[in-house]
């Protein structure tokens, strides 16, 4: 087989967010794959009859934005168009699908009711701010901007009732509410909903609503300051969420299970130590979906352990009820779909892209297959596993991709790949620039070192850490590789990541010399100056780093890479996106900038339009150009790899 090319991208259908019929005999999913002019994706729906065991694609001429159950066994889908939104109907029993309703203002779809809709839609709490933002901006809240957004001071998402009838909108929520999640009681007279009040500064912890829709009354349930709040659902009769309160390991922290009583008191259930949601790495994910459903008296959710993301079971009618493992796959499970018995899942397996499964007595049956024709006309690279000794005294993970048929003698590049978060993991999944790079001659290794999670708060807690355990960990697995593949050219080693894996690569060329080149990627470089510039640091750097600019700048200056750019040598090139807010581009600049000023050879690739998804989420022709830029400059820095005498 012929190598891979950095526009075999192009070729990748990604799957998400399936939806069960209430009747559970079909399955709406998403499939999008990257369009001609590769400045976006082309998106469809798809439908699964499992009566028929079909995939159908449906027939439609508009625009998608998201799609509901009727709770009839059929769908509603909305298309937004010029601050418009109309509502269609499908029924998957004859594919057909007709306009139903128009409203006059853009509208996400929430929850169905008889003759009227559970939406979301932006507002502006200060609406005065929001005049004339074609020549300035006022700004009076943080975060200030977001990520992909831009400018969102005075922004929130609200619930509202959409009167099918009548096509008129009435908000549900506060005026300065921003809606997180929300859950419809079986009997559709009361939805519970998860947010945050707030005019100046966005707080950690979310409060709970319920609103009475017969009554036309809304009551606050569980106030803010207690509980950081991840998912809500209602199952067995019974409100759930999972939360934190932030007490023991901070804003990081892996949520539990509670119930939350009507009297607005709740009730901690678990202590599961697991990463809830997926959190295992890959390129290849796209849109997602739910990872956290109630069914009837069941709560499905997806959590992320050791080696990649697995679904579990609450069965919420027991007095107490503790997480059953319903399935585990080699790779990732991403999203599900769950009624009446009928449980579905996309999922990234056995080192493949995408397909929709159905999970029948434990095990996961492929029901799609649109990724077929790519998977078989390429080779697909198996890591080896190693394990080491963490620096926290943990038996810890790493994997190794080789390049196929690997000649005797001959010398080998080697790239490290570190992943963000730091509270991710890489797993056994479908990585595509891994992949890439194997198969064009390099070792690729990557590992999970102190700080990643699947293996509990205590593994995860890097709280006042960041540059020491973590960093010793990496290095000790670059040695262990070393010493366990002579193969490797100890003179073509480089290093690359994203994020945290950004922060870690500038850190790691601060305090070695031994990568012949490195690649930066939406990273941070100062930590005094990205807590006030970053849409999170300011909620979460005191956490991360126990230190504020105002109660420790030393503390926080001393773990900034740019603090050390006088000893770097190593060739960096930094990428980076302008619409990054989680990491801002004044990081790179500033990185940028201080290598230029010390004499090291460095370059700044800048994307517009880009966020901090770029490398999963970006238009596919910056994502290849992201793709090649990073391979050429490994390439550029390479030394002759030649056969040893």
């Amino acid at each position: 087989m012929r190598r891979l090319e950095s526009k075999d991208m192009l070729k990748h259908v990604y799957l998400g967010n399936p939806l069960c019929s209430s009747d559970g005999q079909y399955v709406l999913f998403s499939k999008e794959k990257a369009s001609q002019d590769m400045k976006g994706y082309d998106l469809a729906l798809c439908c699964y009859s499992t009566a028929k065991k079909e995939v159908i694609q449906l027939d439609l001429d508009f625009r998608i934005n998201g799609y509901i159950s009727d709770g009839y066994g059929g769908f509603y889908i909305s298309s937004v168009s010029d601050h418009k939104t109309s509502i269609y109907h499908t029924n998957p029993q004859t594919a057909s699908t007709e306009k139903k309703y128009e409203f006059d203002q853009a509208i996400n779809l929430v929850h169905a009711l008889e003759n009227k809709l559970i939406v979301s839609s932006e507002h502006s709490c200060k609406p005065d701010q929001r005049e004339n933002t074609e020549y300035y901006e006022i700004l009076d809240e943080i975060p200030f901007w977001y990520n992909g957004i831009g400018f969102v001071s005075g922004s929130r998402t609200g619930l509202c009732i959409a009167d099918c009838t009548t096509g008129k909108i009435t908000p549900i929520s506060p005026d300065t509410f921003h809606l997180t999640s929300s859950a419809l009681s079986a009997d559709a007279k009361k939805i519970y909903y998860v947010g945050m009040t707030y005019t100046d500064v966005l707080p950690l912890t979310h409060e709970v609503r319920v609103y009475d829709i017969e009554n036309n009354s809304d009551t606050l349930l569980l106030p803010g300051g207690n509980l950081r709040i991840s998912n809500i659902g209602i199952a067995a009769g019974t409100l759930f969420i999972t939360a934190t309160d932030l007490k023991k390991y901070g804003v990081h922290e892996n949520p539990e299970f509670y119930k939350l009583y009507h009297d607005g008191s709740y009730e901690k259930l678990t202590d599961f130590d697991t990463e809830l949601g997926n959190m295992s790495m890959s390129d290849c994910n796209f849109k997602g979906g739910c990872q956290f459903i109630a069914a009837d008296d069941k709560i499905y959710f997806i959590a992320t352990e050791r080696y990649g993301s697995v679904l579990y079971m609450l069965d919420c009618s027991k007095n107490t009820p503790m997480p059953k493992q319903v399935l585990s796959v080699t790779g990732n499970i991403e999203s599900i779909a769950a009624a009446e018995g009928s449980l579905f899942a996309v999922c990234l397996k056995d080192y493949s892209l995408h397909e929709l499964y159905q999970i029948i007595s434990g095990k996961a049956v492929k029901i799609s297959n649109f990724n077929a024709e790519a998977m078989n006309s390429r080779n697909v690279h198996i890591p080896d596993k190693i394990t080491f000794m963490s620096g926290f005294g943990i038996e810890t993970d790493g994997f190794i991709l080789k390049p196929k048929n690997i000649s005797a003698g001959r010398k080998y590049p080697m790239i490290l790949n570190i992943h963000g978060g730091p509270k991710a993991i890489y797993g056994e999944t479908y990585y595509y620039e891994n992949q890439y790079w194997a198969d064009n001659g390099y070792f690729v290794i990557y590992c999970n070192p102190f700080g990643s999670t699947g293996r509990g708060n205590e593994f995860a807690d890097m709280r006042g850490k960041y540059g020491t355990t973590d960093y010793d960990d990496i290095m000790k697995f670059v040695e262990t590789v070393l010493e366990k593949y002579p193969q490797i050219d100890r003179d073509s080693l480089f290093v690359t990541g994203g994020s945290y894996g950004g922060f870690m690569t500038n850190w790691i060329i601060g305090h070695t010399d031994m990568f012949a080149a490195a690649v930066t990627q939406r990273s941070i470089s100062n930590w005094l100056s990205d807590f006030n510039m970053s849409d999170i640091s300011f909620q979460e750097a005191e956490f991360d780093h126990l230190a504020t600019p105002w109660s420790n700048p030393e503390y926080l200056w001393h773990i900034s890479p740019i603090k050390y750019a006088d000893r770097i040598t190593t060739p960096l090139l930094i990428l980076h996106s302008d619409l990054d807010f989680h990491c801002t581009s004044a990081d790179a600049f500033q990185m940028l900038t201080a290598l230029k000023y010390h004499g090291v050879e460095s370059k700044m690739v800048l994307f517009h339009g880009e966020d901090h998804s770029l490398s999963r989420l970006g238009k596919p022709i910056n994502r290849i150009k992201r793709l090649d830029e990073i391979t050429d400059w490994f390439e550029k820095h390479k030394k002759y790899c030649v056969e040893k005498k």
